[in-house]
Formats: structure tokens, sequence, C-alpha cells
């Protein structure tokens, strides 16, 4: 492991610097694509029966290793690979399909097809070529390779070189864009939405739902009906047969054929993600609207410019400074929590540093803290950061992963990163930019922000990544739409849809401007539910719902059952639902566990964005969103007890009271209450119950019942 110390000194280090870096930054840029050889997976080809015909001047009888000579030198001939080459049959593939020609000769060598037989015969009496074999060959390696004799039309659907004239509605506009350029806390995206707010109709889209949510509240507040689209939820300023004029959206939901006065497409450089990039791509070519407003790093203009050049749209870039000071640290680390202040963010990287570090906050200096992390429900995060943003609530710590690196609003005075390396790579310079300048949000109670880490051999580090620019963006991400793939399907209707995108990608063909974006994660999906007989449609729908299929059983086989019952033409109803997770609806005291209530939020999260693609089969929404309500309580709650105990010997007075359950009827469930008695004072929290671990017990007992 190499320390930050290495990273210091002069430009023979600049190498390693880029090296140890590179892995990381890879996740941001192209990814690579298996060759077709790779991906492609040979046929079994049965033996044909031909009847053995007795034919003047030719042997009748052909021993196995007459034939395996014969095949081997028509194998080592180069012109006949070459012309091989041609047709699209590569090395490796010329050596899958010849090894089941030449066992379909050997062990069909009692009835060989009578012409082989003739030309066999020619080439050991005569000494004709074995090039006369290649027509034979060729005809075999379709049956063994069935899309060789497709490949040119394969190629034709795949080509994804001009994807700006995939929106024809947004091509009959001559668009207005106008680039507003600036680092985090800029005020650029306040500018965007101003123009948002005085045009007659408009779209917002952005990278989260918990933004698209905040944009929401912010413009129908303003006095502006405003919708909000997700791909679980709508919400509406009237109703859903009122729709207003103004809507946010998440990146994936911004429609292309809605016509519009104007779009504001917030973190435009998000177009570089690997997985994601795409849906910003899509929103930049494809909206129909008479002015775009983009906002994002500088690093994206030149990219943006390139793009639009072929549409013959001009972009108007402004550019912003920020606003208010950010001061980096990088002469020492914070060094030891007890040095933590009020405004304070410390960056962690998993969900286990984030406890272990609100634990001794708690209970070493009698510190709460707010949490954030990546799979956090959006109402949790909003509890977290309504909590840490009001000036009245005594949580002044917030406690964060990468997710709070776009868009949302929080008070915080400094940044502090615990680490800036994952799994021994770098973060790039663009992404500690990004959480960094989350400090000193201008109008806030910090406008002046600073940066550190939390260990002092970091320290320089930090300095020299924020002293680098950000490298300009290469490229942006794009993917095939659901009617190529069709395409490809009736082309090669043997094939599986994991499979289809494997080929699709590996022969694809994309302009330099362009990476094609990773479909690991539908391919996942679609392996998942490969034995589930769905239309192709229904399948790829099923594989694009946006949850984490992290590998655990419970996720993957809840999953698998809602599919199947949807195959069979059954309606998901929410007694089904209760069934599949309410054995898992209850408290959690460790990480397996809360993972475990996680895996449960996230099938209530399908079933609900399922709804809005399969509304038939989905039909209670409402009650699922209820469920899902409870459970991300539960999560809030399981956070809080894992945070307060920290042993045996440390309590706290767990106050039981019953509230109504949400549904009909008279059930009741029971909702913990966590009170803190006595002062807060040194290194010690006294609570007022003597032996937690017996009362936490206790809880999860009658939560059971």
């Amino acid at each position: 492991m190499f320390s930050s110390e290495d990273f210091l000194h002069g430009y023979d280090k600049t190498d390693l610097f880029a090296k140890k870096r590179s892995g990381f930054a890879n996740r941001f840029a192209k990814i690579d694509v298996l060759a077709l050889d790779e991906v492609v997976q040979p046929q079994k080809v049965p033996l044909e029966k031909h009847v053995n015909i007795e034919l003047e001047g030719v042997q009748s009888s052909l021993s196995r290793q007459v034939i395996s000579s014969i095949l081997d030198r028509f194998a080592r001939d180069v012109n006949i690979r070459d012309l091989a080459a041609t047709q699209n049959i590569t090395k490796n593939i010329f050596q899958k399909a010849f090894q089941s020609f030449r066992m379909s000769c050997c062990l069909g060598q009692t009835s060989l097809d009578p012409r082989l037989q003739v030309i066999f015969s020619d080439i050991i009496k005569y000494d004709h070529s074995v090039d006369q074999i290649y027509p034979y060959f060729l005809r075999h390696a379709h049956k063994v390779f069935p899309h060789l004799e497709r490949i040119n039309e394969l190629r034709i659907i795949s080509d994804l070189t001009h994807p700006h004239n995939w929106y024809p509605l947004a091509r009959e506009i001559h668009r207005k864009i106008i680039f507003h350029a600036g680092p985090t806390n800029s005020g650029k995206t306040y500018e965007a939405l101003e123009e948002f707010k005085k045009a007659k109709s408009g779209m917002y889209c952005g990278p989260l739902r918990l933004l698209a949510f905040e944009i929401y509240e912010r413009i129908n507040k303003d006095g502006i009906p405003c919708d909000m689209v997700t791909g679980e939820q709508r919400l509406f300023a009237h109703d859903s047969e009122t729709p207003a004029a103004h809507c946010t959206y998440t990146a994936e939901m911004v429609p292309i054929d809605d016509r519009r006065d104007i779009c504001v497409i917030d973190e435009i450089q998000m177009l570089r993600d690997v997985e994601r990039g795409t849906a910003w791509t899509r929103a930049l070519l494809g909206v129909a609207a008479d002015e775009v407003h983009l906002c994002g790093e500088e690093a994206a203009i030149d990219l943006v410019l390139k793009l639009l050049d072929p549409i013959g749209e001009h972009v108007d870039v402004r550019k912003y400074e920020r606003k208010g000071e950010l001061v980096v640290i990088d002469t020492h680390g914070l060094r030891d929590l007890s040095a933590v202040q009020d405004g304070d963010c410390i960056i962690h990287f998993n969900k286990q540093s984030i406890l272990k570090t609100a634990r001794t906050l708690l209970h070493e200096y009698g510190k709460e803290s707010a949490i954030i992390f990546g799979d956090l429900p959006p109402e949790t995060k909003r509890e977290q950061i309504e909590k840490f943003n009001d000036p009245e609530n005594p949580c002044k710590i917030l406690l964060a992963t990468l997710s709070i690196g776009m868009g949302i609003n929080l008070n915080i005075k400094r940044v502090i990163f615990t680490t800036l390396m994952k799994d021994g790579q770098i973060f790039p310079t663009f992404f500690v930019k990004q959480i960094a300048g989350r400090a000193g949000r201008f109008a806030s109670l910090y406008c002046k922000g600073e940066v550190m880490t939390l260990l002092d051999e970091d320290s320089r580090l930090l300095g020299r990544l924020m002293n680098e620019p950000i490298q300009p963006i290469a490229q942006a991400g794009i993917s095939p739409s659901f009617e190529a793939i069709e395409l490809f399907s009736l082309h090669l209707p043997h094939c599986s849809l994991s499979q289809l995108l494997d080929i699709f990608a590996s022969i694809s063909s994309v302009s330099e401007d362009y990476f094609s974006c990773s479909h690991a994660r539908i391919r996942e999906m679609a392996i998942l539910i490969e034995h589930i007989p769905l239309s192709l449609r229904d399948r790829y729908t099923f594989c694009l719902c946006p949850i984490n299929n992290n590998g655990t059983s419970f996720l993957s086989t809840a999953y698998i059952m809602i599919v199947k019952k949807y195959s069979e033409g059954n309606a998901i109803t929410i007694q089904f639902i209760k069934h599949l997770v309410m054995g898992e609806m209850r408290l959690a005291d460790n990480l397996e566990r809360l993972r475990t209530l996680g895996d449960v939020y996230d099938i209530l999260y399908a079933y609900l964005w399922l709804s809005y693609r399969f509304e038939d089969y989905f039909p209670n929404r409402d009650l699922v969103r209820e469920l899902q309500v409870e459970c991300g309580d539960l999560i809030n709650k399981s956070i809080q007890l894992m945070i307060l105990k920290e042993s045996s010997k440390k309590s706290a007075n767990i106050i039981i009271r019953k509230l109504p359950y949400n549904e009909k009827g008279n059930e009741k469930r029971n909702s913990i209450i966590l009170k803190k008695d006595g002062k807060m004072g040194g290194k010690q929290q006294q609570f007022a119950a003597k032996d937690f671990e017996n009362n936490f017990r206790f809880v999860v007992e009658k939560l059971k019942k």
C-alpha cells in the first residue's frame, strides 16, 4: 500500500499517481466490452444421416484417420483462414466451428454427404486443393453460430453512431441551449430554475428522487403549480386528471415526446457515468423544449458543444464562480473525533463505519448525528436532512456517504474525508471537489466552508486533488433502445435476453464522442428470471426495475416469486406482498438484519415501480406505499437503536407505546420512542434504564408478536 507521501514530490511521482487513481476513475469512463468471440456460444449440431452410395471412381470407405489428416491440412491453410475472416469468422469462432465440423465428418464417416465423399476422394487420388471443402465448412459454421448468417443485418441494427437522429420531435425545433457552468454552490441551478419558473411550461430533470421532490416542493411553494414524476411515484399539484404545466423528473423519467417551453437538465456532467450516463445523453439530445438549460461542471462544456454540433444548435455558455470561500486545510487532519464541531460533515464509505462513528460521537462525546447513506429510504434521508438543517435541532453533525455529492442543500461548515481511496484507488479529482463543495453553502448558516481529512497522512493528498483542474469529459454514455434489442431477437430467436445484450454490446458501433453504458445490472436481472416464461418486452421491463440486486437470497427469491406470479396471469395483491415480507418486517439489531430490511424496502419499491408499468397486475399501490413507509420507519428506528446499543453497560430508557396500525381495523402496532434522560457530560452519556440489552430484546420480541 502506498502512503499519501508517495504523491507529493515532483514529476517522478506523476505516473504513479495516475496509475493509482486510474482504476477508480475507470468507473466513470468507457467500459470494456467483451469481444463477440467471448459472448456467442456454439450450438450443438446433430449428425446428418446420408445414404451410403457407391460411386464409380470414388473411394467409398474412408478411414477416420484419413479424414482427420485432410481436415488438418484444411485448418492449417492460411488462405482458408483469410477467406473465413472476410465472412466474419474470427480465429476463435473458426476454431470452435472447425472442431464441430471435424467431429461431424469423423463420426459420420460411414454416412458422409456424397458430395464431401467425392471431394475427399479427389483430394486423396488427385491431390486436389483442400479449399473445395470450404463451402461445406461454411454451411456447418452457420449452424454452429447462427448469428454469422445475419451478422450484416445485426451490425446495421446495432449502429449507434447517430443518436441525435433518434429524436424526431426535438429535431423539429431549433432549440436554444444555455449551459450554466460552475462549481458546487455557484448559483448555476438557481439561475436556471428562475427561468424555469418564468416559463409557461417546463420540465426539470435531476439525478435523485430527493432532489426532484425538493424542486417540486420549492416551485409549488413559490405559487407555481408543479407535478413530480419519478420511477415509483407521481405527485400532483392538482390531481392526476389535471396535469400542471411544470413538472420535475428523475433523469430516466423525463419524456421526449412532450413539448414544453423550457427544460432544465441538472448535473449534466453525469453523462460520463458508466451506468446512468445514457439518461443524460438522451435528455440532452431528445427533450422537445424551446429552451434547454444545462447545469453542471465546466468539464462538460467541450463535449456538449461536440454532441450538439451535428444538430446545428448553438450553446450559450454562462460561467459562474463559487459564492463564498472554500478553504482547503492540507497541513493536518482532524486527528480525533473529539475535535468535531457543529456543522461538520464526515464522509464515510460504508454503513458500518458510519454507525461506528455515530456510536462514538454519542457515547463518548454526547453528540447526536444525522445519517445519510445511499440505500437509505428517501423519506428517512429527508428526515435526517431536515434534522441537520434545522437551527433549533441539537443535531449538528452529519455522517454521510458519497450520496450527498449532488444537489441536496445542506448547512455544512466543514467536509471531513475519512479516506481519499477505495479498494486501493484514489478518488478522481471531480469526485472529491464535488463533495468538498458542499461545505459553505451561500446564504446558509456557514457561508465560509472548509474541507479537510480525518488523518494527517491524507491532508497533503487532499491539497493536491483540490488544486488539480478537472479533466474535460471525453465521451457521453449511450444505450440501445428496446426496439433495437427486439429487432435483434427477430434475427436470433433462440437467444436469451442476456445473450442478446451481450451480442449487441460486442458488435455495436459508437462514434468517438460516445461510449456504450454498462448493461451488467440488466443482464444480472435477465439471468435471475431467465427460466420464467415472458414476452421479450415484459422481460426487458422487469429487468429495468431499478432495485439493488445484491445477491441476497431474500431479495432474489421475492422478486422471482413476483415475476412468476405475473407470468401466470395473476395479480400481485397486498396479501401476497405481505406474505413475502412480513416475516422480515421487524427491528434490526445488526448490519445483516438492517440489509434485510433494506431488501424489504427494495421489494416494496419494485412493486410501486412496476405498478406504473403493469397497472392491472399491481393493483394495490396505495396499500403497498403505506407498508413501505412503515418499513422506512423501521429502518430509521433500527439505526437509532444500533447507535444506542454500545454495550450492555450503556442503556437507554425505552418507552413503548401503542400507535394505530396503518390498516383498517383495530390492530395495533408497537412503536419505539427513544428518550434520553439525564444530562450529557464529558465522555459519558447517562441513560435512565439500567439494562439496555434486556430492554432491546424485549422490544424486538414484542414487535415479533
